[in-house]
This record gives C-alpha cells, structure tokens and sequence, in this order.
C-alpha cells in the first residue's frame, strides 16, 4: 500500500506542474529526479536518475529517449565489468531542450538551454546552448535561433515555436 500511495503522489505532483507522460515511460530514482514544468515524455522513455537528473522547463523527450547517470567503474580494470561498484555522473538538461526519438544521453552529459539532439544520437559531455547535435557520438551541426526569439517571433504559441525549429533542421540545410 505505502508503495502505491508514493506512487500516486509522484503522478500528481507531475500532473499539477503540466508534465505530460506516454505510457511505457520509466523513471529510476525518481526522488533524484529536479523536473521543472511543462515538459512532455513521449513512449517508453528510460530515465536514470540515480547519480543525479536535472530536467528544466518545457524540454520535451520523443518516444524511446534513454537518460542515464549511472554506470560501471571503468577504473577498476581487473574486476570490470563484474565489481558491483558503480559511478554516479549527474545529468542536467537545461530549459526548452529536444530530444528526437532514440536518443541517449551519457552520464555526465549537460544540454544547454534550447538545444536539440537529433534522432538516434548519443549525446556525451557538454552541449553548448541552442545548438543542434546529431551522430554518435553526438556533434555540433549549427546553432539554432534562442528558443526564447522564437516564442516571441511567434506570439508565444508554442506549437509554431516547434514548427520552425523544424524548418531549421530539415535535411536540406544539413
């Protein structure tokens, strides 16, 4: 029972901050989870907040997206990967950030504000704010206009924000 009414108490929290969350969605640790407001999490997502994940405001997650900040110690080279020693890495993702679908972000990794990583990229150390990554290991294609221009450009509608961050990252321009 004490199980279930945590439970429910972590869903409504996210429902009163207008977090949205698909089905399938996982979340390890989730007290070691800082998750600010309006942020959407699409299908089976995978995320690992047990050395530390900090999620800010209105970053969305498409489907599949996998975060981790919890990993093997590779120090140890006689015992790996068989030790049960572990190394916690905390994670932050910062303000109006987009993960495509089949992302993975590494431990350790930081996204600056209004960055996008693109889909199947592994994102590994830091990425510079408004920046556009794609690949494994995740680089730098260009930088995007500040997501704060495009909501005012826009008449604060967040779903033509979207559209032209879209038009940003059509193939043609790559």
């Amino acid at each position: 029972m004490l199980r279930f009414v945590r439970k429910f108490t972590y869903w409504l929290h996210l429902w009163r901050t207008g977090v949205s969350v698909r089905p399938g969605t996982v979340i390890v640790a989730p007290l070691k989870l800082r998750l600010g407001q309006r942020c959407h999490f699409g299908s089976n997502c995978f995320l690992d907040a047990r050395g530390g994940l900090d999620i800010g405001d209105g970053t969305i997650f498409a489907n599949d997206v996998k975060v981790l900040s919890y990993n093997h110690n590779l120090n140890d080279r006689q015992t790996m990967p068989y030790d049960k020693r572990m190394e916690a890495k905390p994670v932050v993702i910062g303000r109006g950030c987009w993960l495509g679908q089949s992302v993975l972000v590494a431990p350790g990794a930081e996204m600056g504000e209004g960055s996008v990583a693109g889909i199947g990229s592994v994102v590994v150390g830091n990425v510079d704010a408004n920046a556009l990554v794609v690949g494994n290991p995740a680089r730098q294609i260009r930088l995007l206009d500040s997501v704060r221009e495009l909501y005012r450009n826009h008449g604060n509608s967040r779903r033509s924000s979207l559209l032209n961050i879209i038009r940003f990252v059509s193939l043609r321009e790559l």
